[in-house]
């Protein structure tokens, strides 16, 4: 069958063990990587966006950068899928607030995960309101996903309640 490995031998062994479909490959037989932190979605950015600026500059210039336009995000995604899968990356953990990477994800030989990243920057009274984009996203996501919040300091109580609610409810 094509990809799985049957055994590793030595070619003595092979030899004793009359083992003739042998293919010899140069380099190390090493299990598949897992990438467990990623933005695909933001692949557009690579380059442009200085590094060690600090979170607030950081999701400034997301916010920024994001208006490029749907060709050039889409081939940044494509592009990376393919960069990762000929790494050796045979699963992601995928950070999204976005549908933009969910085509490439669905036909990718990569098996994603997709975590769907939310925040209300700590206004749980606003919570309602921040949330419905990312309930939008979470909703046309792959079936392997589950609602996140960005990060303790970025997240009312309000939300983090309604992340729980939406991981044991909406499945």
């Amino acid at each position: 069958s094509e990809g799985i490995i049957k055994g590793v031998y030595t070619a003595q062994e092979a030899k004793e063990k009359l083992i003739t479909d042998i293919k010899y490959h140069e380099g190390l037989l090493v299990p598949g990587f897992v990438n467990t932190h990623c933005h695909l979605e933001l692949s557009h950015l690579k380059g442009k966006i200085e590094p060690g600026t600090g979170l607030i500059a950081f999701i400034s210039n997301v916010v920024r950068n994001r208006g490029a336009s749907h060709e050039e995000i889409d081939n940044a995604i494509i592009a990376a899928d393919e960069y990762m899968w000929q790494q050796g990356i045979q699963a992601v953990g995928d950070i999204s607030n976005k549908t933009d990477s969910f085509v490439v994800k669905s036909k990718s030989p990569i098996r994603y995960y997709n975590f769907i990243e939310m925040f209300d920057f700590l206004q749980g009274n606003k919570t309602e309101e921040f949330i419905l984009p990312y309930l939008e996203v979470y909703d046309k996501a792959p079936i392997l996903k589950s609602a996140v919040p960005h990060a303790p300091y970025s997240v009312s109580p309000e939300l983090f309640k309604r992340i729980r609610e939406i991981n044991t409810r909406r499945v």
